[in-house]
């Protein structure tokens, strides 16, 4: 199986904005993206709802997109995540519903598969407790997982983590704090890493090495172009990672 590189995005009011612990600090353009050097696409809305900026800048995205693209956009029932497959989602992200609503998840994998469900946790550490964040609070859970989140497994196809504490702040990422997150799932659940303050080519490596990890999310502006992903790559086949290079990567880099 050949490990994954994502482009993770965060949108708040249908504009892309460069984040620091999931607050939006400055706004950019995706004029210099390309699109085509990552094998995903993921757009995160940081808004609490979705609205229809939201929808538009999704719809400005798919018309030039030819990988697949996983949205998020506070999924709390079926019509909710009906709506993002009909904007064009190949695979959609849940989280606040993973505590309110865990049905919801099983509804969704019976009808569009459990490849296409996601879910997300944006995670943190206090004294050595591993906790997930609560957005709708503005604080730490009590715990990490939701009760009887096991018996929802079979309807998950991957599992998303964000540190929330390293978002944005370009120091590198919590490696520990990973491994500890890994080993609570079952061996068998991908894990995708989303932001967690990445900045070196041997740190997206090192993480793209960890079994469970099947994918790593770009977030940093400066990586989002040709020439950083045709190196970013070079450097994972150097470092003997089963990872694919687009054709034209392979020819023009």
């Amino acid at each position: 199986m050949y490990k994954r590189i994502s482009l993770l995005l965060t949108i708040k009011d249908g504009v892309f904005t460069k984040t620091r612990n999931f607050n939006s600090e400055h706004i950019y353009s995706t004029q210099h993206i390309d699109f085509s050097v990552f094998d995903e696409i993921i757009i995160v809305c940081t808004d609490l709802k979705n609205n229809i900026n939201y929808e538009n800048y999704i719809n400005s995205i798919v018309k030039v997109l030819t990988v697949p693209l996983v949205l998020s956009g506070n999924v709390q029932t079926l019509e909710d995540a009906k709506n993002l497959f009909d904007l064009g989602a190949d695979r959609i992200i849940i989280n606040r519903a993973l505590w309110t609503n865990l049905e919801v998840v099983k509804n969704i994998s019976e009808i569009y598969g459990k490849q296409a469900v996601i879910a997300s946790f944006d995670i943190g550490e206090i004294d050595d407790n591993l906790l997930s964040y609560d957005w709708g609070n503005g604080s730490f859970r009590e715990t990490f997982q939701p009760p009887k989140f096991s018996d929802f497994l079979p309807y998950i196809g991957e599992v998303l983590i964000q540190d929330i504490n390293n978002d944005g702040r370009v120091i590198g990422a919590n490696i520990k704090l990973i491994d500890k997150v890994c080993e609570a799932f079952p061996e068998s659940m991908p894990i995708h890493i989303g932001s967690c303050g990445l900045v070196t080519w041997s740190q997206y490596a090192e993480l793209l090495k960890i079994q469970s990890v099947n994918a790593v999310s770009v977030t940093n502006v400066h990586h989002m172009s040709f020439k950083a992903m045709a190196a970013l790559r070079d450097y994972c086949k150097l470092e003997k990672l089963n990872i694919r290079t687009p054709c034209f990567i392979a020819r023009d880099a």
